[in-house]
C-alpha cells in the first residue's frame, strides 16, 4: 500500500467545485504515476509502495481519500465523506442531472454517475456519487469516486 505524506496548500472542503476542479485535472493529467497525479489535484507528498496511495491523514471533510493504480495505469481516486454536506442537488447543480447507475443487491449503495469533459484533453472522467437511500436532492452522498477514462478519438470529418 502506498502512504502519501502530504502539505496542503489550503484548507480543502469537499464541495462540487472542488469535485469539478479534480475531475476536470484527471481529464487533463496523462501520467499513470500515483505521485503526479496527487500532485496534480494539489496534494503534495511522497509515495512508498505500489498500486494504492492513502492520503494520510486525509484532508478536511474526508475520513479517507485513496488514489489506486494498476500496472497498466491509474484507475480511480476515492474519497470517504466525513460530513453529510454534500448533497445530490449540489451536485446536479454542478455537473447536470446525473444518472443514477444500477444496483447489484439490495444492500448495495445507490451510485449517481456524472460525466466530466475538459476542452482538448486526453481523458474524460465519471465521478459516482454513493448514497445510504434512494438519492433525492436534499440526501447526501458518503463518498465520491473519480476515473479516468480515454477520450474517445475525434472523428474524421471531410469538409
Amino acid at each position: 500500500m502506498r502512504s502519501i505524506s502530504h502539505a496542503w496548500k489550503r484548507h480543502v472542503e469537499f464541495d462540487p467545485t472542488l469535485l469539478r476542479t479534480w475531475a476536470e485535472r484527471l481529464c487533463l493529467t496523462t501520467s499513470d504515476d500515483l505521485v503526479e497525479i496527487a500532485r496534480a489535484l494539489g496534494i503534495e507528498g511522497r509515495v512508498v509502495g505500489q498500486g494504492t496511495a492513502t492520503v494520510d491523514p486525509p484532508p478536511t471533510g474526508a475520513t479517507r481519500l485513496t488514489v489506486v493504480g494498476h500496472p497498466i495505469g491509474f484507475v480511480y481516486l476515492e474519497v470517504s465523506l466525513s460530513s453529510r454536506a454534500l448533497t445530490r442537488a449540489k451536485l446536479d447543480a454542478q455537473f447536470g442531472e446525473g444518472r443514477s447507475m444500477p444496483r447489484i443487491h439490495p444492500y448495495n449503495d445507490h451510485r449517481v454517475a456524472y460525466h466530466v469533459e475538459a476542452p482538448g484533453a486526453p481523458f474524460t472522467c465519471e465521478l459516482f456519487a454513493s448514497f445510504d437511500r434512494e438519492p433525492t436532492g436534499a440526501v447526501a452522498a458518503h463518498a465520491v469516486l473519480l476515473r479516468r477514462d480515454r477520450a474517445p478519438l475525434a472523428e474524421n470529418k471531410e469538409d
